[in-house]
């Protein structure tokens, strides 16, 4: 018999305080830094620290491209040294791309994922919509695959069923589908996305692991 798939949720300070232990997924992603700012709620509850194993924890930063690198990379990166590893690989959240051409939108992003990978040693995901992708980061030929190849995808779709051309331009497949906007999760006081893993509970442990540097 095949194993389910591994939950999981993606929250932000618009979630509120979290009840950590009546969750009841496989997996959550906390958005860490939103630009050059560490995500609010971070410093006003508690939330897990590494060890924690009532579920595997991610963070995640959100891009703005018109923002300095250094920056950013600080306000993702300091976190982990405030906190300690997470166990799964950290993700960057691509959707938003004001005062950026394509060309130079993915020049930033290349930067700021290997000045993030280098300080981690961990190799990150992306987070996108297809439609998003390919109007405002994915330049003409479109298959130019730039700085991102090998890094694996978030997609995000809301939707029960994908389509076979689900994925955007430079992916043939996901790591991690984001498929609801509005589930309501014991533990959580409001609306959050929902998300599932493309494999096991232990295919996520091995996936992770996989993206550690060394």
């Amino acid at each position: 018999m095949r194993a389910m798939k591994a939950v999981g949720l993606d929250v932000s300070e618009a979630q509120g305080e979290i009840d950590w232990d009546a969750l009841e997924v496989d997996f959550v992603y906390r958005r860490v830094s939103n630009g050059s700012l560490p995500d609010k709620e971070w410093a006003l509850q508690a939330h897990p620290e590494p060890g924690y194993r009532h579920c595997l924890i991610g963070g995640y930063h959100a891009f703005y491209p018109w923002l300095p690198v250094a920056s950013q990379v600080e306000a993702f990166a300091g976190h982990y040294d405030d906190h300690g590893d997470m166990e799964l690989p950290p993700s960057l959240d691509c959707e938003v791309a004001l005062k950026v051409d394509p060309v130079g939108y993915r020049a930033t992003l290349a930067e700021l994922i290997a000045r993030i990978e280098d300080r981690l040693l961990r190799r990150v995901i992306l987070y996108t919509r297809k439609d998003w992708w390919e109007k405002y980061a994915t330049p003409r030929p479109k298959h130019w695959p730039g700085p991102l190849v090998g890094r694996d995808l978030w997609l995000a779709r809301a939707t029960a069923y994908l389509p076979r051309d689900a994925c955007p331009s430079g992916w043939l497949t996901y790591a991690i589908w984001q498929k609801m906007f509005t589930a309501i999760v014991p533990g959580v006081r409001r609306y959050t996305d929902l998300d599932e893993f493309d494999g096991s509970v232990e295919d996520l442990r091995s996936w992770a692991a996989r993206l550690r540097h060394g």
